[in-house]
């Protein structure tokens, strides 16, 4: 695996920014809904239901009946997030082998990945957007599913400059790069 690409970032696996890129990918409006209807429903049926009490001359409900409106918000914040992370450090002690250690090279012909099972090769007209974020470059293949270098990986400002370069010049208009820090 040396000499992949003349732009390459070797880096080990981590189920915890495998989770946060999956996080990264996943649609924002997908996860507002999924907060609204697991927070916000509750949390507006407590409201109108004290304002209800407050406005009618009906006996208040008791306080023990909210139990099942606070479990929706309670899973949503705590629960499914924790079972996410967990899934991710389940998925890599079943799936040891490809999760070792990776090579991401950038070349003219496009991204080139390397790991200890597989070698892909991703031409650039196939990537359907490049992301930086502050943490990671996400290659997407289409909407849903990107490859990535961990920022971490790289290290060295003068090389995430010189990868940032690479991206710019090949990927073009799909390329969504922060801004050069001052």
């Amino acid at each position: 695996m040396t000499n992949l690409a003349p732009v390459a970032v070797t880096f080990d696996y981590r189920p915890v920014e495998q989770f946060r890129v999956q996080r990264a990918v996943m649609r924002r409006w997908t996860w507002y809904l999924f907060y609204a209807l697991t927070v916000g429903l509750p949390l507006l049926l407590i409201g109108l239901n004290v304002l209800g009490n407050l406005l009618l001359p009906i006996p208040p409900m008791p306080f023990s009946d909210f139990g099942l409106l606070f479990a929706f918000p309670a899973i949503a914040l705590v629960l499914l997030p924790l079972t996410q992370l967990y899934s991710a450090y389940a998925h890599k002690r079943v799936h040891t082998i490809p999760h070792a250690e990776h090579t991401i090279g950038l070349s003219d012909a496009g991204l080139e990945v390397a790991c200890v099972v597989a070698k892909v090769a991703v031409p650039w007209l196939a990537i359907y957007k490049v992301v930086e974020t502050s943490r990671f470059f996400l290659f997407y293949i289409n909407k849903r599913c990107a490859y990535y270098i961990p920022k971490r990986a790289v290290g060295d400002p003068a090389q995430v400059a010189l990868i940032k370069d690479w991206i710019r010049d090949r990927a073009g208009p799909k390329a969504k790069l922060l801004p050069a820090a001052a």
